[in-house]
């Protein structure tokens, strides 16, 4: 069985090699960590606004069933003093809806 001598210039060529994939590998691995991160947090964001949409959304049919509920019992509301009604189905005004009063 012959044994193969290495040349001067091979000795050490391995463990070069060895660091430059693991290199590239240590790379590839940041850059994967990196991408997931920015997407982690850019659906955390798309979360939050969708929620913040769904609570709107609720507070508003809650307010149309309150209001609806009101009409049917017979309870006429008083108009705020600021308020400007330009059509009958878009009011507009300037002071808190606090001020719609019961009567």
């Amino acid at each position: 069985m012959k044994i193969k001598k290495h040349k001067k210039s091979e000795k050490g060529f391995v463990i070069v090699l060895a660091i430059l994939i693991l290199l590239v590998m240590s790379l590839m691995g940041t850059t994967l960590v990196v991408i997931a991160s920015n997407d982690h947090k850019g659906n955390t964001l798309r979360d939050y606004n969708q929620q913040t949409f769904y609570a709107a959304e609720t507070g508003i049919q809650e307010a149309k069933e309150y209001l609806n509920q009101q009409v049917q019992k017979g309870v006429k509301f008083k108009p705020c003093s600021g308020c400007v009604y330009e059509t009958k189905l878009s009011p507009t005004c300037t002071t808190s809806s606090k001020n719609f009063i019961a009567s």
